[in-house]
């Protein structure tokens, strides 16, 4: 295991080289690392300019080494010496990484002109110097130069073995209790121990620390409102965690953080997060700003999903894990504490995986009720029967089975006392389940599920009419399959009754199989939406297969991907408007489907500021729709674990596949 601080940080920067800056002569490079500076007192009202060549826009460091001025160019990886002069005659220069934005150039009278989006001012730039000449960064002009903290990177050396089966979670989201075996997953991980995290450090006044043999323990003494604790923090450099190797794979980076969380005397919950440009306190403390760029730097915070404990939660020792399968920027970690909360911090691991992992066994560890003896299978034929069956499940650590071998109505809901929301709950302890339909007889007429269980398997289930609510809500659910189930729209000549949509995973919901299964009649509805908003909090490291399935004659949403990761192969996507939605940040190999009639068959969002996904694509058909939205290049190489296997139908098969598999048993007379 790697423990700090024997692992040797490698700094931001390499060994520089030296390059013109503004028509100097080339100077000799220092025979050392550079070091990167910050600037305190920022002076909003004055400002510098700083030339990289090759017309590169991005951050740009300015610091002294050997009395002598140097810029670094993290876009391009280079040093540029400063004559002194250049100084002097323009005042000092400050770092502003997150204020450097698009420039654009502007000629007016033969000299140039450049303007800086963030702060919305044209900047004159002698002549000598046009932007079509070199490439101009804006920063902010401001005084002492002080050096900033080495960051600590966390690449591919870093390793860590898998989990067992997640089905018996701790909490929200994310969290498991620790033992020999969990410990052990991280011996090549990079560690890092209290005496690591409390060297960049920061916690809010009425926040007490004390230090112990298990680690540092952090008490709220508030008595409302949040509280914090920040770790590898830097109140005007931001996170000192490098994740910047992430950005040559498609994998993730993992972080986890063994503690003990005590929530017993409040109300609130635990929340422990990675983010990046941690501006806020810069931002609370500077006056000046301009409202628009305020707005952009307290935007950008949340780097990956988090991890979370609920109101009233009393944990030992639990491992609380949060990931990122992108990099941007120096990531940071910030515990939430609620009033009078307390969490013992006793070490953090960090890793990295290159490949995308945990497809292969989806699959083989969805076993849902497979098992079950006589005693823990259920047959059930109205709606007060399924609560009972529900009930007689939930908390048991054995495989159950519930058939359904009847019609359950809104009229049977109503009558045995259900709530408004019409859905039945699959809750969190519930697992090891499978709900089957016996023959074409299983019926869910207005009513739906809320999943939040673990291995639950729902199989031969025709469900119709849920007025704005799911057929399945699969919400911060582990290891599901939704196999063979028919999903109707709107009953024929009806336009008020819709689901919101046929089907939703979201939040942390993982490990999902939505399979042959057929959604159909709803030309204004939506099938699928997988993530709940564009947050980077929401937007887990799901894995998602996808495959067999008939989409027939439904508006939109096949699917809405956010986030993580999925497989969609072998679907047959009929007469709908739009396909497969994949954005912000999806990433989604898409192969062998046949889209006929669809207008836009695969895109990366609806609305202009849409932060697109990434697809592979490859064996696709399109019959009619609207070649703008049929792509067959990639924008992403998907690199799936190489265990990860899988037959393809041939895609012009595929009508003919679906229809004759796809759905639930049917009346004859249907």
């Amino acid at each position: 295991m790697h423990r700090y601080p024997s692992f040797s940080l490698r700094y931001l920067f390499g060994v520089p080289a030296a390059l013109p800056l503004l028509l100097a002569l080339l100077a000799p490079v220092p025979d050392a690392r550079a070091q990167q500076l910050f600037w305190a007192d920022f002076e909003v009202s004055r400002t510098g300019w700083a030339i990289t060549p090759d017309n590169f826009l991005g951050r740009v460091d300015v610091g002294r080494f050997a009395n002598q001025v140097w810029v670094y160019s993290e876009g391009i990886g280079s040093h540029f010496y400063l004559p002194a002069d250049f100084v002097q005659e323009r005042g000092a220069w400050a770092y502003a990484p997150y204020l450097v934005d698009e420039v654009f150039d502007f000629h007016w009278a033969d000299e140039g002109w450049l303007h800086a989006r963030a702060s919305g001012t044209w900047v004159y730039a002698p002549t000598e110097t046009l932007a079509q000449e070199r490439g101009w960064a804006y920063v902010l002009n401001g005084t002492t130069a002080v050096p900033l903290p080495d960051r600590i990177c966390v690449t591919s050396e870093f390793t860590a073995e898998r989990p067992a089966l997640d089905i018996d979670p701790v909490g929200y989201t994310n969290t498991r209790r620790v033992d020999a075996a969990e410990i052990a997953r991280f011996d090549n991980a990079l560690q890092l121990g209290p005496e690591a995290m409390a060297e960049h450090m920061e916690m809010d006044p009425d926040v007490t620390m004390t230090s112990g043999p298990e680690g540092m323990t952090f008490t709220s003494t508030a008595l409302a409102g949040n509280r914090f604790v920040r770790f590898f923090y830097h109140p005007v450099g931001g996170g000192l965690l490098d994740f910047g190797e992430l950005a040559e794979y498609t994998g993730k980076v993992g972080m986890t953080l063994r503690a003990g969380v005590d929530l017993s005397a409040g109300t609130g919950g635990f929340f422990a997060r990675m983010k990046n440009r941690g501006l806020e306190s810069y931002v609370e403390a500077t006056p000046g700003i301009p409202s628009h760029v305020r707005e952009y730097l307290l935007s950008l915070t949340d780097a990956g999903a988090y991890s979370r404990l609920g109101a009233g939660s009393v944990e030992d020792d639990v491992l609380l894990e949060m990931y990122a399968n992108e990099w941007t920027d120096p990531v940071y970690i910030e515990l939430t504490l609620p009033p009078q909360g307390s969490v013992t911090v006793k070490e953090m691991f960090f890793h990295m995986e290159t490949d995308i992992r945990g497809f292969a066994e989806i699959e083989d560890l969805i076993t849902g009720g497979a098992g079950a003896t006589a005693e823990n299978t259920h047959t059930v034929t109205n709606v007060e029967e399924m609560f009972d069956a529900l009930a007689a499940v939930r908390g048991l650590d054995e495989p159950s089975i519930i058939y359904i071998d009847g019609a359950l109505t809104l009229e049977d809901w109503d009558a045995a006392g259900g709530d408004g929301d019409r859905q039945f709950s699959v809750s969190e302890d519930i697992r090891n389940v499978s709900i089957i339909g016996v023959g074409s007889n299983a019926l869910f007429d207005g009513l739906g599920f809320k999943v939040h269980g673990a291995n639950v398997i729902f199989e031969n289930l025709t469900v119709r009419y849920v007025w704005m609510r799911n057929a399945f809500e699969i919400n911060n659910a582990r290891y599901i399959k939704v196999t063979r189930c028919t999903m109707h729209g709107i009953p024929e000549g009806t336009s008020e009754i819709r689901f919101d949509e046929m089907m939703s995973v979201k939040n942390h919901a993982r490990y999902v199989i939505i399979s042959w299964n057929h959604f159909h009649t709803d030309p204004q509805g939506r099938s699928i939406l997988m993530g709940s908003n564009d947050g980077p909090e929401a937007l887990p490291d799901r894995k998602t297969i996808i495959h067999h399935n008939w989409f027939q004659s439904v508006g939109t949403r096949h699917p809405l991907i956010r986030g993580g990761y999925t497989h969609m192969y072998n679907n047959y996507v009929d007469s709908v408007n739009w396909g497969a939605n994949v954005r912000t940040r999806a990433r989604a190999r898409i192969e062998n489907n046949y889209f006929r009639s669809v207008n836009r068959a695969i895109f990366p969002g609806e609305e202009p500021d849409i932060i697109a996904g990434a697809w592979e694509v490859s064996g696709n058909i399109f019959d009619g729709g609207n070649s703008n939205f049929q792509p067959t290049e990639s924008t992403i190489q998907l690199n799936f674990e190489s265990a990860y296997t899988y037959t393809l139908d041939p895609a012009a098969d595929i009508p003919d596949i679906v229809m004759a598999g796809a759905g639930a048993e049917q009346p004859e007379d249907d």
